[in-house]
């Protein structure tokens, strides 16, 4: 799964940025076959001009764009490395997907931010938590409603929680308090996985993914 959605603790905001920019400016388009090719293209043309018409409703909905947003001009479905701030609630594309090299960045001032953020979303199937403090980056992972939640590294969809959310049938948009119920007591015990080593002494959270 790829990150979406970038909720970053104000403290460390600017320097991610800066630093996030930096590295997807140094991707090479290309042919996907090809080891030296660091951006692959979208899979049609129908697939590019949908991306494209949703950075153009973002930018109309007062979306900032810091990076990229335009096709690539060559040959095949290219799109620059986007990334996207200042996008409100009220702007279009909040609850959306971009199944696309499109990053959305958001700040937070503190850990029940972080939370009511990323929850606010119709999908979930996995986010991840960079932080020195493992043990903070599990208070915060226990109140994010998503499949899978990791520490100190980045998500993937195999794992025991997805597993039990597919014998439930348990998925964000036909949430009921049952199953969510269900999700507490048998999905987050195991669903919470870490991995210790040097990060930004702040918090930076990416998340969901569907």
């Amino acid at each position: 799964m790829g990150a979406k959605r970038f909720i970053l603790e104000d403290s460390i905001a600017d320097e991610f940025v800066n630093r996030f920019k930096a590295a997807l400016a140094k991707f090479i388009p290309g042919d996907p076959t090809d080891p030296k090719t660091t951006l692959a293209p979208l899979c049609t043309e129908r697939a590019l001009k949908l991306v494209e018409s949703q950075i153009d409703a973002a930018t109309k909905g007062g979306a900032t764009v810091l990076l990229g947003g335009k096709r690539i001009n060559r040959k095949g479905y290219f799109l620059e490395p986007t990334i996207l701030s200042n996008v409100t609630p009220e702007n279009p594309v909040f609850h959306q997907e971009f199944f696309s090299p499109v990053a959305m960045i958001f700040r937070v001032k503190n850990d029940d931010e972080v939370a009511k953020l990323a929850n606010d979303s119709p999908y979930g199937l996995g986010g991840s938590i960079i932080t020195k403090d493992v043990e903070r980056g599990k208070r915060i992972a226990r109140q994010i409603h998503t499949g899978v939640v990791f520490i100190n590294q980045a998500c993937w969809t195999a794992g025991p929680a997805l597993r039990r959310r597919q014998e439930f049938g348990l998925w964000p948009r036909a949430f009921r308090s049952r199953h969510r119920r269900v999700l507490e007591q048998e999905a987050h015990p195991g669903s919470v996985t870490e991995q210790v080593h040097s990060q930004p002494s702040a918090l930076a959270a990416t998340t969901r993914s569907n």
